[in-house]
């Protein structure tokens, strides 16, 4: 879900110090309480209300690296998600979630049956 914009949080600040209560604008600009009060809290502790900067980017696997994906599929195709999850950290020094692999293996078009990974049009 995305922020309120720097503007709404302006007018809140901005109605919180003409002295109106933190019910009446949550209500006026349809946001929760909770929203008001840490916005004023904020503009307390930091004397602004600017929306905090993302701590982190999750790791994924373009599609520039698919091939190397598909490789590893072929050296390892009786392997778990986590052991690919393994081996990939090793190889490209970057952990991924599971649902990341999963994903990336199903863009890379292949797919697990009966224990082994296959590609895709390999199933009959």
């Amino acid at each position: 879900m995305k922020g309120y914009s720097q503007d709404l949080r302006e007018r809140v600040i901005h109605s919180w110090q003409s002295g109106k209560s933190q019910g009446w604008i949550a209500q006026q600009f349809e946001m929760s309480v909770s929203t008001v009060k840490r916005y004023i809290s904020q503009y307390r502790a930091q004397g602004h209300v600017r929306a905090k900067v993302q701590q982190y980017k999750q790791a994924t696997i373009v599609d520039e690296q698919l091939e190397g994906l598909r490789q590893q599929l072929r050296e390892h195709p009786d392997a778990t998600l986590e052991t690919h999850i393994r081996l990939w950290a090793e190889r490209k020094g970057q952990w991924v979630s599971i649902s990341m692999m999963w994903r990336a293996i199903d863009r890379a078009g292949w797919t697990r049956k009966k224990r082994q990974w296959v590609p895709k049009n390999a199933m009959g």
